[in-house]
């Protein structure tokens, strides 16, 4: 699942208003209690990340028992809005 970040203001930067962190919490305690296995994708290197970043969606992924985790570092494309903002 391609829930991105753990930060609303970092997902917010990306235009993915539609995927709310207060939810993932309830999402994977669902998805945990019906054994569906899942794996979350997480981007980071965003204009709004901080230092923090890594830790906090570290601590994210432990804390409620993630079963598999993707880390991607955010890498602009030429000529895109994101590249030339």
């Amino acid at each position: 699942m391609g829930i991105e970040s753990v930060s609303q203001k970092t997902l917010k930067s990306m235009h993915k208003d539609f995927n709310h962190v207060q939810t993932y919490v309830d999402m994977i305690a669902n998805l945990n209690k019906h054994n569906i296995s899942c794996s979350f994708n997480f981007v980071l290197g965003g204009d709004t990340d901080d230092l923090d970043v890594m830790s906090t969606t570290l601590d994210f992924v432990q804390k409620y028992k993630v079963p598999a985790a993707y880390f991607n570092l955010l890498a602009p494309l030429r000529a895109r809005p994101f590249m030339t903002a």
